[in-house]
């Protein structure tokens, strides 16, 4: 699946992601290739290591 996803310096980006049932997916960023686990944090996904999202907050570019 591909998903818009915060990472772990705020920004966002795309991800290729596993298919699996679990709390987090792993897969790679769709512009660098490098892997990446993000998880669902109820409103977005977020990279694993990055601060949630806060309600009305806009993630930096």
């Amino acid at each position: 699946m591909k998903v818009r996803y915060r990472t772990t310096s705020g920004s966002e980006s795309t991800a290729y992601l596993d298919d699996e049932e679990s709390s987090t997916h792993k897969g790679f960023d769709k512009y660098t290739d490098e892997p990446v686990t993000v998880r669902w944090d109820g409103s977005a996904w977020i990279e694993d290591g990055a601060a949630p999202v806060r309600p009305g907050e806009e993630p930096t570019t």
